[in-house]
């Protein structure tokens, strides 16, 4: 029979361990450019770290894009591939 209690705590787990990350990719991007995002305008969609913003702010995350994916590589498990 299904067990409700552990699929439930699988996606509570995830669901904690993607705050994390994107709490530390928002760390990573003010390092790397001196910017401050809220972690509610990042999203993590297929290994990609998509930030909600301004074109001024994301012309700015493509001219950092390499030192900001060195970073967020350093820091967290997950494999992050591309920032849009």
């Amino acid at each position: 029979m299904f067990n409700i209690q552990s699929f439930l705590e699988k996606i509570t787990q995830n669901v904690d361990y993607s705050e994390k990350d994107i709490h530390l990719i928002c760390q990573s991007i003010e390092k790397c450019t001196g910017i401050q995002l809220p972690p509610q305008s990042i999203e993590i969609k297929n290994s990609i770290v998509v930030c909600n913003g301004s074109p001024a702010l994301k012309n700015k995350l493509y001219i950092y894009k390499d030192s900001i994916l060195k970073e967020i590589k350093s820091q967290i498990q997950t494999p992050i591939i591309d920032i849009r």
